[in-house]
């Protein structure tokens, strides 16, 4: 079932919230792993939700090198350079320049974007 809007924003929290109503965190004392399946499930949900705020950042700030009459680096704009750029400067040092053309950028958009799909397909969401 797939969400949109405010649902995302609230759904991890009402999701969480019930698990503690619902006495679900509570570990199993012969358990050896601290994570209970449905917590591990909330936090996985809560980290897709932020892998899609990143990747919209990440298409703000391609829209923004697009049109050159934009300044990225005034007030508004510099708050997505801000949140991208430590993934930029990680995937520029891995990955060369080729042809005097930065792939970095779209590299790092289609791993990030392909994390999301496996995590989603996983949750079924």
């Amino acid at each position: 079932m797939k969400k949109d809007g405010f649902d995302i924003l609230v759904s991890p929290v009402t999701y969480i919230i019930n698990l503690i109503i619902n006495n679900k965190t509570i570990v199993n004392i012969n358990s050896n792993y601290p994570i209970i399946p449905e917590v591990s499930q909330a936090f996985l949900f809560c980290f897709c939700i932020y892998l899609k705020y990143i990747l919209l950042f990440f298409l703000l700030r391609f829209i923004l090198y697009w049109f050159p009459n934009i300044n990225p680096y005034s007030p508004p704009y510099s708050f997505v350079l801000l949140v991208v750029r430590p993934y930029n400067n990680f995937f520029r040092r891995v990955i060369p320049i080729i042809g005097g053309v930065d792939i970095s950028f779209f590299v790092m958009f289609n791993i990030m974007f392909q994390l999301l799909r496996a995590l989603e397909r996983f949750l079924n969401i």
